[in-house]
């Protein structure tokens, strides 16, 4: 039997060439997925669940295939926006469930089917195939999260510990740019926090965290310690995640780093080939050390696209997510971004998902218990 995929379809998911697919055979299932570029995702993606809804499709491909269709499906879901490509969440739970039983320690089929299964509050379900991989892998950050949580949502008499949790903050501006100066002052450093107080919520927008200003350094605070992350507040090197990360935790001046709060940095990011008008911002959970923000000044007061909430994402320790066919204009999840090709990051304004918010949680706990609270 051909797998037949209608010209309107290709298209829709920007395929390579409609005759490649038409021509293509069940036995050429692992191929024709595969021969599909990165950056065409979306339409790799659809090609696949077509050859998986097909009998005739060999047992030893259909296999492999799961696996090619959790690799990309495992940032999606129809929690994170909507998306150009139907998402059935029984038909994909079903799939994924397949996967699992040929392969439980495919850590894509996992993802996939653990995200799928927490946000349909199959919270047994999602326990039978996370903890014997949470066990596996003891440093895996979010498998450790979605256990403890699945085991929180089964056990209501630990429901408590699923409360807000308040978190301090210290701000530290490191720019000598003098209209980042202008902006950052104490009173838009509180509206800040204000601003994450009001974003920092689920889709029904229940609040995962709550946030209190403990204190702020201004550049004429900190420009003459001497500090090496100070310095990195106007660099044009280009950004490197664990060499920033080494300077920050070896910093010992209280002014720039609170080792017992959240520290946002306020700088003039510089990335190629817009230079300082890159704007760019990143967030580094640390481990079990202090999270930080590098927050460009340009986007103070939410801009555009929530730096603020999205950064303290990854500082919480999430990661990318995706949105399959999304424009600009598109509603997505803070998590959402253009990195990993199904499509534009959007506008980054719809709350996180129940599987975000297990992460969290669970690394908002930790944070609470390192800084003593």
């Amino acid at each position: 039997m051909r797998i037949i995929f209608s010209i309107s379809r290709c298209l829709a998911v920007g395929a390579l060439s409609a005759m490649v697919l038409c021509q293509a055979t069940a036995g050429d299932a692992l191929e024709t997925v595969r021969g599909f570029p990165e950056k065409q995702r979306v339409a790799r993606l659809a090609a696949c669940l077509e050859f998986l809804r097909d009998a005739s499709t060999p047992a030893a491909a259909r296999a492999e295939l799961i696996k090619l269709f959790a690799e990309d499906a495992r940032l999606l879901s129809p929690h994170y926006g909507c998306n150009s490509i139907r998402i059935d969440e029984k038909e994909w739970i079903d799939l994924l469930s397949e996967g699992i039983r040929q392969d439980p320690g495919d850590i894509h089929v996992v993802y996939a089917l653990t995200r799928l299964l927490i946000n349909t509050r199959q919270y047994a379900k999602a326990l039978e195939v996370v903890r014997p991989y949470a066990r596996l892998h003891p440093d895996d950050q979010a498998s450790r999260a979605w256990v403890e949580y699945c085991e929180l949502k089964l056990n209501a008499g630990e429901e408590k510990r699923n409360e807000v949790m308040e978190f301090d903050v210290h701000f530290c501006v490191i720019t000598k740019n003098p209209k980042a100066q202008r902006m950052a002052t104490r009173a838009q450093l509180e509206e800040e926090i204000a601003i994450l107080n009001r974003r920092f919520v689920d889709l029904a927008g229940n609040p995962l965290g709550k946030f209190r200003l403990k204190s702020a350094s201004l550049y004429d605070d900190v420009k003459d310690l001497g500090c090496p992350f100070v310095a990195l507040g106007d660099t044009t090197q280009p950004y490197d995640s664990y060499g920033w990360q080494e300077i920050f935790n070896q910093c010992e001046h209280r002014q720039v780093r609170d080792a017992s709060a959240i520290n946002i940095f306020i700088n003039d990011a510089y990335r190629e080939p817009l230079g300082f008008d890159s704007h760019i911002c990143h967030g580094k959970n640390n481990g079990n050390r202090p999270p930080y923000i590098l927050l460009d000044y340009a986007r103070l007061n939410n801009t555009s696209l929530s730096p603020e909430v999205h950064e303290m994402g990854h500082a919480f320790g999430l990661g990318h997510v995706g949105v399959a066919g999304a424009d600009r204009f598109s509603h997505t999840n803070y998590m959402c971004s253009s990195e990993h090709n199904y499509g534009s990051g959007g506008r980054r304004n719809l709350g996180f998902s129940e599987d975000q918010a297990a992460i969290m949680l669970y690394n908002g706990r930790r944070m609470r218990e390192f800084f003593g609270r």
